[in-house]
């Protein structure tokens, strides 16, 4: 091998390593709130027979769960390259998060433009071979609305726009994972998926509560800052209270398989109320403790399934 050859090998692999941990970057911030809970969750829903049927065997959920990642991942990416391209998001992020790849330089905003027009066919074509292109277009045409028709800057579109987004993940996540083959749903899906639907729209602005500079800075109408900051914590304490006891009743799941999403959503509304707790940074670890919520609640067929098994 020559040694230009052998020069242009290591650059190629440092050019591609670069440009892969750019995309990481993108999306670093939701690995665990996304890529990884919708991962699980498309993985588990269609062991328990409780979603769909029949069941798929646990070889197959090893075998497609890489698959899943992988779907989950591409289409987050291209709903945040989408959402970070934007001049005010760049100038937000400068301040608030300047290693993302906008404002720390590795890409230009019209070089994430063309990323964005890339993206839309290649993830539609990988989902369509994955099995999940419905839920694909469906992200697509939230991105748009999120994006570009500024469904993200008013509380109600907003959080709407939200739920539908979480709904179309675990769907796509779902439907990869059970693959090719005929499977029906259950009788309990779709008004489960209504009511997960419902548990998002109503809680999820607790994400709005530690950004409230960076989305005045943006002219956001986020709930605090249309309703002010102690309103807003109580309109996420009552239906977190309300879920936390209605969903485990729903799957009618014994007295063990109350105790995640309550012990979780006593915590998360104690650390709303709590004023030593008002801050960006206490307000951030509590949103982390609200996914850990939303994660019990999406862990309920589970609870479900194991709980009928144990009285049968």
């Amino acid at each position: 091998m020559s040694s230009s050859v052998k020069k242009i090998i290591p650059s190629q692999l440092n050019t591609m390593a670069s440009l892969l941990f750019t995309l990481y970057l993108f999306t670093v911030d939701d690995i665990r709130g996304i890529v990884i809970s919708k991962t699980v969750c498309g993985v588990i829903w269609p062991l328990t027979g409780k979603i769909l049927q029949p069941p798929i065997s646990l070889r197959h959920a090893a075998i497609r769960s890489p698959l899943v990642g992988l779907w989950v991942w591409v289409n987050l990416l291209l709903f945040n390259v989408s959402n970070q391209r934007r001049l005010e998001a760049i100038q937000e992020d400068s301040k608030n998060k300047p290693w993302r790849p906008l404002p720390a330089g590795r890409l230009k905003s019209n070089e994430a433009r063309t990323l964005v027009i890339f993206l839309h066919p290649v993830v539609a074509l990988l989902s369509y071979q994955l099995g999940s292109i419905q839920p694909c277009l469906m992200l697509q045409f939230l991105t748009f609305l999120y994006n570009d028709l500024g469904a993200g800057d008013t509380w109600i579109l907003r959080n709407v726009v939200n739920a539908g987004g979480f709904l179309s993940f675990i769907a796509g996540a779902v439907q990869v994972a059970v693959g090719p083959g005929h499977h029906e749903y259950c009788q309990e899906t779709v008004p489960w998926m209504l009511m997960l639907g419902a548990i998002i729209a109503s809680t999820m602005h607790i994400q709005d509560l530690y950004d409230q500079e960076g989305d005045q800075l943006r002219c956001r109408k986020t709930i605090p800052l249309v309703f002010g900051d102690t309103s807003a914590r109580y309109s996420v304490v009552f239906p977190v209270i309300f879920w936390s006891l209605y969903a485990p009743r729903f799957w009618k799941v014994d007295t063990v398989g109350y105790l995640p999403s309550t012990a979780l959503g006593l915590l998360t509304i104690r650390r709303l109320l709590d004023k030593r707790t008002r801050n960006v940074a206490s307000d951030k670890s509590t949103f982390k403790i609200w996914n850990l919520w939303i994660i019990t609640l999406y862990l309920l067929p589970v609870f479900s399934a194991m709980f009928q098994n144990k009285v049968v």
